[in-house]
């Protein structure tokens, strides 16, 4: 995606790690004020059980995270 001053933008999309885990917790600190976020021991189960499926992005700087549910 072309920015407004003709540089380009990039996006990073990568599988969560176990370095993710903190700068998730304060993500949804802060996207859901008042709800309790997911406790770290839940994000490393995840990972085990779904690595694939737990996505992060950007590297530095925490912009977002999915993380599907394991059934």
């Amino acid at each position: 995606m072309a920015a407004t001053d003709g540089s380009l933008n990039k996006f990073c999309v990568r599988q969560m790690t176990p370095d993710d885990i903190l700068g998730i917790i304060e993500l949804q600190v802060r996207a859901f004020p008042g709800l309790p976020p997911w406790r770290p021991d839940q994000l490393t189960r995840h990972m085990e059980v779904f690595p694939e499926g737990q996505l992060v992005g950007p590297p530095g700087r925490q912009a977002g995270f999915w993380v599907r549910p394991v059934r």
